[in-house]
C-alpha cells in the first residue's frame, strides 16, 4: 500500500516535469562569434602556414639533392668507375659537356648517370618555386672517382662545391645549404 501511493507520487511529478521548449540549434549571434573567432585564427595561421609549406620545399630539394650526390658516390665506389651529377633539364643528357663553360641552371633538375656514357642511374625534375638549388661557383657536374673523391670541372677554382637551397625573394624563410667537399663527402647545414 504504501509502495503503491509512493509511485503514485512519482508518477504525478514527473508528468508536471515535461519540457515546454526544445533548443534546436544555435542562434545567429552565437554563430556569427563563432565565424568571426575562425576568421582571426585563419588569418593568423596563413602566413605561419606558408612558411611552414616553404621550408617543407626546401628541404625536399636538399635532401633530393644529397640523396643525388651521395648515390652518385656510392655508385662510383660499387662500380668501380667515374659516375657524373650534373645539371639536366631534360633529365636524359647533361645541360653543359664543356669543362670550361660554369653556368650551370641547377633548378632544371639534375641526373646521376656514368661518365663515359650510359643508363642514367637517376633523374629529378624541375625544381620550380624559385627555390633553387644555386651552385654557388656556377660548377656544371660533379664526378665521383672510384674511391669515391670528388672532382670538379677545371671552371672551378674552389676545391668543394656548395649549392645553396631557399628562395632569394623571401630572405626571411629558412634556407638550406649542401656542401661537397673534395673527398666526396656530403654534408647539409642551415645557413
Amino acid at each position: 500500500m504504501l509502495s503503491s501511493a509512493r509511485e503514485r507520487r512519482l508518477g504525478s511529478r514527473a508528468a508536471q516535469h515535461t519540457p515546454t521548449r526544445v533548443c534546436a540549434g544555435v542562434t545567429l549571434v552565437e554563430l556569427m562569434i563563432t565565424i568571426g573567432i575562425l576568421v582571426i585564427l585563419t588569418t593568423m595561421g596563413i602566413p605561419s602556414f606558408s612558411a611552414l609549406i616553404h621550408n617543407n620545399r626546401v628541404a625536399i630539394v636538399a635532401n633530393d639533392l644529397t640523396l643525388a650526390l651521395t648515390l652518385g658516390r656510392a655508385e662510383g665506389i660499387r662500380r668501380g668507375a667515374r659516375m657524373r651529377v650534373c645539371a639536366s633539364a631534360d633529365g636524359v643528357d647533361c645541360d653543359i659537356t664543356s669543362a670550361h663553360d660554369c653556368n650551370a641552371d641547377w633548378s632544371g633538375g639534375w641526373i646521376v648517370l656514368p661518365e663515359d656514357g650510359g643508363a642514367v642511374v637517376r633523374a629529378r625534375e624541375s625544381v620550380g618555386g624559385h627555390i633553387g638549388p644555386v651552385e654557388q661557383s656556377g660548377a656544371p657536374w660533379v664526378t665521383f672517382d672510384a674511391l669515391g673523391a670528388a672532382t670538379l670541372p677545371d671552371c672551378v677554382s674552389a676545391a668543394g662545391a656548395a649549392f645553396a637551397i631557399g628562395d632569394p625573394a623571401a630572405p626571411r624563410l629558412r634556407d638550406r645549404v649542401v656542401e661537397l667537399l673534395p673527398s666526396g663527402r656530403v654534408a647539409l647545414r642551415t645557413p
